[in-house]
């Protein structure tokens, strides 16, 4: 994630996609019932962004999605779109084709 904002940093992409294992961004951990997307997070012009509750599993050494939506609040708040989309899904194709998906 910290190399994402890196090269974002320095390549100025006109969209940054971060693919996940699951829809997107949700409002508490997806495994959760009633646990619902998040279609839009907002980085605000101070640069903060109202972070959703998650679970990191302990096994997971990447920071989960905390560290995704931490690094996608940086490479917002430098003027580059992000999209946070499942893998495999065709709301990642049309974002890895540069589109912003509908969601």
């Amino acid at each position: 994630d910290v190399l994402v904002d890196l090269l974002s940093d320095a390549l100025r992409p006109k969209l940054c996609v971060f693919l996940t294992d699951v829809a997107g961004v949700f409002d508490r951990p997806p495994s959760e019932p009633g646990a619902a997307l998040i279609p839009r997070l907002v980085v605000g012009r101070d640069g903060t962004m109202r972070l959703p509750e998650t679970s990191e599993s302990a096994h997971d050494v990447t920071g989960g999605i905390r560290a995704k939506l931490e690094a996608a609040a940086a490479i917002a708040r430098g003027g580059t779109p992000v999209v946070v989309v499942q893998v495999g899904t065709p709301h990642a194709l049309a974002a890895l084709r540069g589109e912003v998906p509908e969601v």
